[in-house]
């Protein structure tokens, strides 16, 4: 199981991150959210559209309590600028290193900027630390690793639902390949249970 080999350390998870109202529209608000540089957008008006629901919050938190029950130690946060994101690395992770516009979701970006955004989030993939022992955490949103073949990913990208991860290897100093993916939080906790019958 891919448990045994996270503990162990040394790779990417690429979240998506948890459950956010699904809001027709949301690459508007999303894009407002960015243009304005929005603080706090959980105090905004918008935050129905671009935060997490109620139930996102708790599943962001129960992504870290399983970490936690299955020993599996991250060091280095990533997180999409986008409220959903940040809060799912907070919630389930207590902190946020790092905050990148490339990971934000694909909706929001013109054709004139993409090249650059693909270039950055590529760059950030193999460069960004991974601490011995442990394993770098990105949260982005749906797709920016589907449709996104700038990256030249190897490997399977099946879409994820919410809270799911790809789990990533880098293979050089410019290939990076996906070795498994988890399609939701709930995916991993129950591949890792071994209750004994009583």
């Amino acid at each position: 199981m891919w448990v045994d080999k996270l503990r162990k350390g040394g790779y990417i998870l690429y979240f998506r991150h948890a459950n956010r109202e699904k809001w027709e529209e949301v690459s508007a608000f999303d894009a407002y959210e960015l243009m304005t540089g929005i603080q706090d957008s959980t105090q905004a008006t918008i935050k129905r559209a671009v935060c997490l629901s109620e139930q996102g919050v708790e599943e962001a938190k129960i992504i870290g309590k399983i970490f936690k029950l299955l020993n599996i130690t991250t060091g280095t946060i990533v997180s999409s600028p986008s409220c959903r994101a940040k809060q799912t690395a907070t919630y389930a992770f207590d902190k946020i290193d790092i905050v990148d516009n490339s990971l934000i979701g694909h909706g929001m970006l013109s054709a004139k900027v993409f090249p650059d955004y693909v270039s950055r989030l590529k760059r950030l993939l193999l460069n960004v630390e991974i601490r011995p022992g442990t394993n770098t955490v990105f949260v982005g949103h749906a797709a920016t690793l589907e449709q996104n073949k700038g990256l030249a990913l190897e490997g399977r990208i099946p879409p994820l639902d919410e809270t799911g991860f790809y789990i990533i290897k880098r293979k050089g100093n410019d290939t990076l390949t996906v070795v498994y993916s988890v399609r939701s939080i709930a995916q991993l906790a129950a591949n890792a249970v071994d209750l004994p019958l009583q």
